[in-house]
C-alpha cells in the first residue's frame, strides 16, 4: 500500500487522525521514506477553545517522536497538531510491514462534563514491495552443449554478473550484463571434477545490481546437473617388443624362442583412472597393464588388442 491511516474518537464531534503515505522508495538501499501527519478533525459542533499547551508522541517502526503543541479548533475545521517523515528499512525479500502509535493530551479539557484526558491509537501499515535479487533458470544439460540462462529480472534498471562453481573449478558467464538471456556452454573440461560418475553439479551465482547507482541488491543460486558426454573416454597406445632380443638380431621375433613383452599406455579421459586392462596377446589374455608373454607358439602375423577402462566405465 502507499498509503493507510487510523482514527481515534475525542469527543462525538472531534476525531484524532493518524495519517500516513509513501514519499519515496530506494531501491539500492531497500529503504522506504513515509511522510505521517497527527490531525484534530472537528465537525460543525466541534470548537474546542483551548491555548494552553498539550504534549503529543507518535512511535513509528521504533523511533518516538514528541512535542507539544495547542489543541484549540473551530468548527468544520481540521488542525495538523504534528507530521514528520521516518525512513524504513525493508525485510531481506522487499517487504515491509512496519506498526505506528500516536497519543494526544487533551488535559483540562472537558466534554459534557467528562474529562477528556489522553487519546492514544495505533495500528500498522504494509508498504509496497521493494524488488530485490533476480533469480535465473537454467535446465539441465551436457557438458559441451550450449544452453540459454534465462534472468528474470526484477527491475529493469537491474544488471547482473553471472558466475559458476563445479567443484573446484569456477568462471565467470556474465559481467553486469542488462540482457535477459545469456548463453552459456559448459566446458568439457568440468568433466575432470568428477573421475568416478558421468555427470557434474554445476552451481550458478546470479549477483543482482541497480544499473543506475552500481550497489548490489542480492544474490541467487541455481545448480544443475550436467552429464558428460559418451566422447569422454580414454584411449590407449600398446607397444610390443621381444622381450629375448631375437627381433633386434635377425628382424623379427623367432618361433620358440621369442616372448613378447607387451606395455599397454593408457591416455586419461578428464582425470578418470583407469580401472582395468585387458590384452590379448600371443593367443593370451592379460590383466597388467605391462606383461611378458610365454615363447610364441606359432609363425606368421600376430595381433596384439588391448582396452582400457576408466572408473565412470568408460572404454
Amino acid at each position: 500500500a502507499t498509503s493507510g491511516s487510523k482514527s481515534v474518537v475525542v469527543t462525538a464531534h472531534d476525531t484524532l487522525k493518524f495519517s500516513w503515505w509513501e514519499n519515496s522508495q530506494s531501491i539500492a538501499n531497500n529503504t522506504t521514506t513515509i511522510g505521517w501527519k497527527m490531525e484534530l478533525i472537528a465537525d460543525s459542533s466541534g470548537r474546542i477553545d483551548s491555548s494552553t499547551s498539550k504534549t503529543w508522541a507518535i512511535t513509528v517502526n521504533g523511533t518516538k517522536y514528541s512535542g507539544t503543541n495547542t489543541v484549540g479548533i473551530a468548527n468544520n475545521a481540521t488542525k495538523t497538531l504534528a507530521s514528520g517523515t521516518t525512513t524504513i528499512t525493508h525485510n531481506a525479500n522487499g517487504t515491509k510491514t512496519f506498526s505506528y502509535s500516536f497519543s494526544q493530551s487533551f488535559s483540562g479539557i472537558t466534554f459534557s462534563g467528562t474529562a477528556l484526558g489522553t487519546k492514544s491509537g495505533s495500528g500498522s501499515g504494509t508498504l509496497d514491495t521493494i524488488p530485490r535479487a533476480s533469480s535465473l533458470t537454467a535446465s539441465n544439460g551436457t557438458l559441451g552443449t550450449a544452453q540459454t540462462l534465462t534472468i528474470n529480472r526484477a527491475h529493469s534498471d537491474f544488471s547482473h554478473t553471472i558466475t559458476y562453481k563445479c567443484g573446484s573449478a569456477s568462471g565467470t558467464i556474465a559481467t553486469k550484463t542488462t540482457s535477459t538471456s545469456v548463453s552459456f556452454t559448459p566446458p568439457i573440461s568440468l568433466a575432470s571434477q568428477n573421475t568416478t560418475g558421468t555427470s557434474v553439479s554445476i552451481v550458478f551465482t546470479l549477483t543482482t545490481y541497480s544499473h543506475t547507482s552500481g550497489a548490489t541488491i542480492g544474490t541467487a543460486t541455481k545448480t544443475i546437473t550436467c552429464s558428460i558426454p559418451a566422447s569422454v573416454k580414454p584411449t590407449c597406445s600398446v607397444s610390443v617388443t621381444d622381450a629375448m632380443g631375437y627381433e633386434s638380431t635377425y628382424g623379427n621375433p623367432i618361433k620358440g624362442l621369442s616372448k613378447f613383452k607387451v606395455v599397454v599406455t593408457p591416455t586419461l579421459a578428464q582425470g578418470s583412472p583407469i580401472a582395468s586392462y585387458s590384452t590379448t596377446a600371443n593367443g593370451t589374455k592379460y590383466t597388467a597393464a605391462s606383461f611378458t608373454t610365454d615363447v610364441l607358439t606359432s609363425a606368421g602375423t600376430s595381433t596384439v588388442s588391448a582396452t582400457v577402462k576408466d572408473k565412470r566405465g568408460r572404454t
